[in-house]
């Protein structure tokens, strides 16, 4: 079950509000700028599955999304068992253009931020969140990290990260806490 949990900037442990219902939570992302929606996956895909074969599993969604928002780019996640999730997720960065994040298979926290507030939305299979192009992000994993997410941008450029430097990551509950 995705849920949503909003933090306020000045109390960034404690959230002023958590969210169940996904109507909620669709109408307090697209209050930031941020689109969440469901997008079945078809396929059967494992957390540790090899990048081409999630895509080659996943391609006739993949194509119509890639049409639909006008994205080339594409960055596979793909963790379970004992992969480790890289350090640079939980980094605030962003990116130059639009990311979509698809998950196809396990669960994983995003997080986006505007001048007040952290919005974390633990996303399950299915989920798919859309995050405006200069909007600060990370993601969170989990210890044990069980993950298949497609991630889509306009083209390579956008795709690479600006990471902020900041340290407020750290100071947000984790996706196991």
């Amino acid at each position: 079950m995705s849920f949503l949990s909003v933090y306020h900037q000045s109390s960034p442990s404690v959230p002023n509000k958590v969210l169940t219902h996904r109507d909620d939570i669709i109408a307090t992302l697209a209050e930031c700028g941020v689109r969440f929606e469901r997008c079945r996956a078809e396929a059967a895909i494992q957390p540790g599955d090899d990048s081409e074969a999630v895509i080659d599993a996943c391609r006739e969604q993949l194509d119509r999304l890639m049409t639909e928002r006008g994205l080339a780019a594409v960055k596979v996640i793909s963790i379970g068992g004992a992969q480790a999730q890289p350090l640079e997720f939980g980094d605030e960065h962003l990116h130059t253009g639009e990311e979509v994040c698809w998950f196809v298979a396990g669960n994983g926290q995003v997080v986006v931020r505007n001048d007040e507030s952290f919005f974390a939305v633990l996303c399950d299979k299915h989920d798919l969140v859309v995050i405006p192009g200069g909007m600060r992000r990370w993601f969170d994993l989990g210890e044990q990290a069980q993950c298949v997410a497609i991630r889509l941008f306009k083209d390579e450029q956008g795709a690479r990260p600006t990471y902020t430097g900041d340290l407020i990551p750290r100071q947000l509950p984790r996706f196991d806490d």
